[in-house]
């Protein structure tokens, strides 16, 4: 805020008022894509390790870099929606016993 205070000085009221605001919004969206992403990452985690049949196996696969997600560990490849669904179908396939 120390910053806002210290560009404001050569704001008027109004740009000052909008810039505080942006600040606010952008705050209130990073919080919910870190929500968000907790809720995948935990949503994966209860998934493998149920599919897996052991949380330690759960862990160590979901972070362990594959060349099957571009040399990512597989919560990183989830960052994203698309990478996020397409590991819920590999999860999917290994419970199912059908994963190649």
């Amino acid at each position: 805020m120390a910053l806002l205070t210290a560009l404001s000085r050569d704001l008027d009221a109004g740009e000052a008022a909008s810039i505080a605001l942006a600040l606010e919004i952008s705050a209130d969206l990073i919080l919910f894509v870190e929500a968000d992403r907790l809720f995948r990452f935990q949503d994966l985690f209860c998934r493998a390790a149920e599919a897996l049949e052991d949380r330690r196996a759960a862990a160590s696969w979901l972070g362990r870099a594959s060349p099957r997600f571009s040399d990512l560990a597989p919560l990183e490849y989830a960052s994203t929606e698309p990478g996020y669904q397409e590991l819920l179908q590999v999860i999917e396939c290994i419970a199912d016993d059908s994963f190649g």
